[in-house]
């Protein structure tokens, strides 16, 4: 019997042990010329979403934001978050030549609106801070830092 329990504990270790190490993570040298694209999408707009938000004569600027994808629609989507009473943000479809409006496409929206409500919720809490005060480069770096959290299953 302690043979068994002592095979079978060897067995679950190896297997806890694989299972671990083949986890690869997207670094940056993994970005393709597509992830770039999505990217430079969000970063090429950042004047229009990177703004204050007014509320109860406050300004509040975005504190975090993220990617998702859509499987239904094939479509990347980017979300950002004002830390205005838990979330008060929007979500955009990163398309080639800018960003579009999740909720622009009624027909999609009311299939998928349940889980847009759900990222912005998601994002509020768990997405990648933004400092709307940095430099061009480090809000760039936020937004690829930003992409590879959502490679990564952070999403």
């Amino acid at each position: 019997m302690k043979k068994l329990v002592f095979i079978i504990s060897v067995f679950l270790v190896i297997i806890t042990f694989c299972a671990c190490s083949n986890k690869s993570e997207f670094t940056i040298d993994d970005l393709t010329s597509e992830d770039y694209l999505y990217i430079d999408a969000v970063y090429n707009e950042v004047e229009g979403w990177n703004r204050g938000k007014e509320d109860s004569g406050r300004t509040f600027y975005i504190d975090r934001i993220s990617f998702y994808y859509f499987y239904e629609l094939d479509k990347v989507a980017f979300y950002y978050n004002y830390p205005i009473a838990g979330y008060s943000g929007t979500g955009f479809y990163v398309e080639e030549d800018g960003l579009e409006w999740v909720g622009a496409k009624n027909d999609e929206f009311k299939d998928i609106s349940t889980r847009h409500t759900s990222c912005l919720v998601n994002n509020s809490s768990t997405g990648t801070l933004w400092d709307h005060d940095a430099t061009e480069e480090e809000k760039y770096q936020i937004i690829v830092n930003a992409y590879l959290r959502y490679l990564n299953g952070n999403k």
